[in-house]
């Protein structure tokens, strides 16, 4: 159906928006994941993004899905800084998974942060964090974790507590600078995709689909979220140093130092 769907709007012509394609009108799963295994690998986005944590009806979701070439680094997937060549400063590590292995975010607080034990391996994982935007005066974010599908125990950690306090990124891996904490990642990332609203349980497992993934800017199943996808990054251009988001066209990746795209992919 997916298939001859696509085929009849191709030959309507008119069906087609200036400047769109049927992948960004359909969407697609993408062939390419981005490759951070070199030293200083990263992707500097053209400007920050900013999700709200505190206040009521802040929801938000962060999903992704990564292979990494250890279990025992540190490995950043968002974080915030200022970028200069090949220098970051100001760095804060906003999203990782860590030695223990554990999934880890953090708002603008200083120390507020969620966690959860994740899979001690290195294989394709599909990763989410969801929370719902509390007052910021005493009460967290209520954030929840989730590995391959499933919720895994999360500890909050006052996360979303503060208020003013939002979760702002503007780079995909990290600098490499254990002595200033700057963890870069390494491994593999794939389907990066945020939405305005608190996926469930069933949602969450449609996405990750049994290892499969899905594209998540069309509904399918369970999934009936593509119109809360306000950011995504498919990877999927293969080659170059741009990488686009899907949703806001305004904000692109540039891909730094090793940085590059790799055929390997979930599934």
């Amino acid at each position: 159906y997916y298939s001859l769907h696509r085929g009849i709007m191709l030959g309507l012509g008119s069906g087609l928006c200036s400047g769109s394609s049927l992948d960004d009108l359909f969407g697609t799963v993408s062939g390419f994941s981005l490759s951070l295994d070199g030293e200083d690998d990263r992707v500097t986005l053209s400007e920050e993004i900013t999700l709200a944590v505190d206040g009521d009806g802040s929801d938000h979701t962060i999903s992704f899905w990564s292979k990494r070439v250890s279990s025992e680094t540190r490995d950043t997937v968002l974080g915030a800084h200022s970028d200069v060549g090949s220098v970051q400063s100001n760095f804060k590590t906003k999203l990782e998974l860590t030695t223990t292995p554990k999934l880890a975010i953090e708002s603008e607080e200083n120390g507020e942060e969620a966690t959860a034990a994740i899979t001690d391996n290195t294989g394709w994982h599909h990763y989410a964090v969801t929370w719902n935007g509390q007052d910021g005066a005493g009460n967290t974010a209520q954030p929840i974790m989730y590995e391959d599908g499933a919720a895994v125990t999360t500890v909050a950690g006052n996360f979303g507590k503060t208020a003013n306090q939002d979760f702002i990124f503007d780079t995909i891996g990290a600098v490499n600078n254990t002595t200033s904490g700057e963890h870069e990642f390494r491994g593999l990332l794939y389907q990066l995709a945020i939405w305005n609203t608190t996926l469930d349980d069933t949602t969450i497992r449609a996405v990750y689909n049994s290892g499969n993934p899905i594209p998540v800017e069309q509904d399918s199943g369970d999934y009936n979220n593509s119109s809360n996808l306000i950011h995504l990054y498919k990877f999927n251009e293969g080659s170059g140093t741009i990488t686009k988001d899907s949703v806001n066209d305004n904000i692109e990746g540039t891909l730094k130092e090793e940085a590059e795209f790799s055929t390997t992919i979930p599934g």
